[in-house]
């Protein structure tokens, strides 16, 4: 942008707060200056922000407590700046994004702590963003859960499980290790029928979530697709006299 020169005996005439002669300051800037102090426009920037990065802690407070007390003044200039800002933003994605998530890795604890207490004091609206979101991005879901599924099948199905005996409210949680170490312990054998497990083998809970089972390890066992559809959501006991095991 092109400034019109014009002396500072001319602009403290014309009322103005800068006047510009396009002559370099000290510093070498070709800039505006200030009619009252004659200082330079962008030497006051660098000086502020010099001062900024030095005093940053006691700067922030001073400017909170006086957005605090100017509440009126504070939503004008907040209002005024608004196109500024969405400017600015478009033009910084990048490092806002960036910016971003440095800053809610410094302060992970911080950051869970807010959101679960706006997740509290906002179900509702908690519920309708994630069922916007979900909608927007069913696809990128569904191709998420299939590549999880083919990657690592047995950490996905325990995460299913996990997910829900929580909505069951049982508690209690198992990982794809814990699965494998039964495997093991069970010589990859059906725990029922003792037949060998091939690959269609179902993660069965002990107790039945349904009758207040528990989703840890302890309540669970590997058994054969035919022994697992037989049980159902039955009780063990009840399975067992079903075969004749128990009297």
């Amino acid at each position: 942008m092109t400034l019109e020169i014009i002396s500072r005996n001319e602009a403290i005439a014309a009322g103005l707060k800068f006047y510009f002669t396009g002559k370099p300051c000290g510093r070498g800037h070709i800039s505006k200056r200030m009619v009252v102090g004659n200082s330079c426009v962008e030497c006051l920037k660098e000086t502020r922000q010099k001062w900024y990065s030095l005093n940053r802690k006691y700067a922030n407070a001073v400017s909170y407590r006086w957005r605090k007390e100017n509440p009126e003044k504070t939503k004008l200039i907040a209002e005024r700046n608004k196109p500024n800002q969405a400017k600015w933003r478009l033009a910084n994605k990048e490092y806002l994004k960036e910016y971003s998530r440095v800053r809610r890795l410094k302060n992970l604890e911080r950051e869970h702590e807010r959101n679960k207490a706006w997740r509290q004091a906002n179900p509702e609206r908690k519920k309708a963003t994630g069922r916007k979101w979900r909608e927007e991005k069913r696809d990128q879901i569904r191709a998420h859960k299939k590549d999880e599924y083919v990657k690592n099948k047995e950490s996905y199905l325990a995460r299913a499980r996990n997910r829900k005996a929580l909505k069951r409210a049982n508690g209690g949680k198992h990982t794809a290790k814990d699965i494998a170490e039964l495997f093991e312990m069970q010589r990859g054998k059906c725990a029922y029928c003792r037949e060998r497990l091939n690959k269609k083998r179902h993660i069965d809970h002990i107790i039945p979530l349904s009758l207040g089972g528990s989703n840890d390890r302890s309540n669970l066992q590997i058994l054969c697709a035919f022994c697992n559809v037989s049980k159902g959501a039955r009780h063990p006991m009840a399975y067992a006299q079903s075969l004749g095991l128990l009297l």
